[in-house]
C-alpha cells in the first residue's frame, strides 16, 4: 500500500494504527520510509508528464507550471517559493517537478501545513517587503543552510507586492551565490571550468587543463600553449587591442 500511494503521486503517507497502539511504531516508520524512498527511484512509473498550460489557468497556476517548465528545460537545482498562505509552493508541488521545492514563509501555521506536501521542504523567515531584498535575502538563507550550493540555478516564485497572499505574479531564474568580478566580455557566451590563477607563463603551461578557465594578470606569446586549452580567459589587463584580446578573438 506504501508503494501504490508514491507511485499514484500522493503526497504524504501515514501509519495512524500501528503508530499509536501497536508494538513496534519506530521500526513501522522506518520501514514505510524505506519503501517510499525505493518506490520515489521508480520516476518513470510516478512523474506526471508534462501538460501544455490551459488557458483557462489563473495568474498564480500559470506562473508555477511556468517555473516547473523552466526547471525541467534549463535543469535548475531547486525551485524556491516565497510564500504567505502556502498555496504557490502547493501549486507547484502539484505539478511534480524534477528538483526540490524550498517554501519560505513568515507564518509557524503555513510551515506545518506544508511539510506535508510533496517535494517541498518549508522554511521560516522574518516577513520582508521590498522584492529585491527578499528574494537576496532567501537566496543567502538557503545557501547558508546547505539548500543550494553556490552557482546552482534557482527558480524564484512570488507574490508582487511581497506579503500580500494570493498574488503569485513574479518568476526569477537566479545564480545563487555572490559575484565575484565584474568585466567586460568581448564574446557573447557561457563558460564554466576550473579556475587556474598563473602569475607566469609557466605556470600557466603547467596548470592548465583542457577546458579550464585561465586568470591572469596579462599575457604574451608564452602564454598560447595554455590560451589554447581555455574555455575562457579573465584578464586584469583589459582594451580591445590587448595580447590577450586579439588572440582571444582568434582562437
Amino acid at each position: 500500500y506504501v508503494a501504490n500511494a508514491v507511485l499514484d503521486g500522493t503526497d504524504a503517507v501515514m501509519l495512524s494504527g500501528e503508530t499509536a497502539k501497536g508494538l513496534y511504531p519506530l521500526r513501522s516508520v522506518e520501514t514505510m520510509k524505506r519503501i517510499a524512498l525505493m518506490a520515489e527511484k521508480e520516476i518513470e512509473l510516478w512523474e506526471r508528464p508534462v501538460r501544455s498550460i490551459s488557458t483557462t489557468m489563473g495568474v498564480p497556476d500559470a506562473v508555477s507550471s511556468a517555473a516547473v517548465l523552466v526547471a525541467r528545460q534549463m535543469k535548475v537545482g531547486s525551485i524556491i517559493s516565497m510564500t504567505q498562505s502556502g498555496s504557490t509552493a502547493k501549486m507547484v508541488s502539484k505539478h511534480r517537478p524534477p528538483c526540490p521545492i524550498y517554501a519560505v514563509t513568515p507564518l509557524i501555521r503555513t510551515w506545518r501545513e506544508l511539510a506535508l506536501y510533496w517535494g517541498v521542504t518549508p522554511l521560516v523567515k522574518e516577513q520582508m517587503y521590498d522584492q529585491n531584498t527578499a528574494v537576496d535575502s532567501t537566496l543567502a538563507t538557503c545557501l547558508a543552510e546547505g539548500y543550494v550550493r553556490q552557482g546552482d540555478l534557482v527558480v524564484v516564485t512570488a507574490g508582487v507586492p511581497i506579503g500580500t497572499p494570493g498574488t503569485t505574479n513574479m518568476l526569477q531564474v537566479h545564480i545563487a551565490g555572490e559575484v565575484l568580478v565584474r568585466g567586460l566580455s568581448l564574446r557573447k557566451g557561457e563558460a564554466r571550468g576550473k579556475v587556474i590563477v598563473a602569475r607566469s607563463a609557466e605556470e600557466a603551461v603547467e596548470k592548465m587543463g583542457e577546458g579550464d578557465i585561465l586568470v591572469v594578470h596579462g599575457t604574451d606569446k608564452d602564454y598560447i600553449a595554455a590560451m589554447k586549452r581555455a574555455s575562457a580567459i579573465v584578464t586584469e589587463e583589459g582594451g580591445l587591442t590587448s595580447h590577450a584580446a586579439v588572440v582571444s578573438l582568434e582562437l
